[in-house]
């Protein structure tokens, strides 16, 4: 039996739509403390790297639903993990929503992100409520890809 989806009421948390977890990755703590108590708030468990290639590895040993990263980073910037991420081997990695928050040139990193599907910038300092949204909406985006039945109307 199909379920009506109903578009009036409470917004769904996001672990329902399909985002439990979140990665992320930043080098300066006060940072990583920031998004982590944010996407928290959501209902939302995280893990937290230092650096691109730490957060890679964690990304194969977790299920992961999202990727919160900075852009400047020792060791792997965060560019260097986006694409390891979009050239995985993992076709689910390849999927893999990342958020791009970065304090460089907006429109430098812009048109870098927008070359890779499913990735969304946010520059810094970060906007709460903006990254909140942005969290919703791929949590959202999540569900629909999970769901395709819904997406067609009787």
């Amino acid at each position: 039996m199909i379920q009506a989806i109903s578009l009036h009421g409470p917004v769904r948390s996001l672990t329902s739509l399909g985002v439990r977890t979140a990665l992320i990755v930043d080098d300066v703590e006060a940072m990583r403390a920031i998004v982590d108590r944010t996407v928290q708030q959501l209902n939302v468990t995280t893990l937290e790297a230092g650096n691109g290639r730490d957060a890679f590895d964690l990304l194969q040993q977790h299920p992961i639903d999202v990727v919160i990263t900075d852009i400047e980073m020792p060791v792997w910037s965060g560019f260097d993990l986006l694409e390891a991420i979009r050239k995985s081997h993992d076709s689910g990695l390849q999927e893999l929503p990342v958020v791009v928050i970065s304090s460089l040139p907006d429109r430098a990193i812009l048109a870098r992100t927008t070359q890779y599907a499913d990735t969304y910038f946010l520059p810094k300092p970060v906007s709460i409520p903006q990254l909140r949204v942005t969290l919703k909406m791929i949590a959202t985006r999540t569900w629909l890809r999970n769901h395709p039945v819904a997406n067609h109307r009787q």
